[in-house]
């Protein structure tokens, strides 16, 4: 699978913004910044344990 950069950039900009809305006065707001973590947070992951699997069959 081809990983593309744009995907680590967009995904870190949603930590951001998350960390950003995460003290909204409107309970939706706040839902909506912890998917936003928590998405960002998933696909650094995933990057993370993918590329470490593949250093280790090279």
């Amino acid at each position: 699978m081809k990983k593309h950069p744009i995907f680590a950039v967009i995904a870190i900009l949603l930590i951001i913004a998350g960390f950003g809305m995460i003290h909204s006065t409107k309970g939706i707001m706040e839902i909506i910044s912890i998917l936003f973590i928590g998405m960002g947070t998933f696909y650094l992951l995933y990057l993370l344990f993918t590329s470490s699997k593949n250093r280790n069959e090279s």
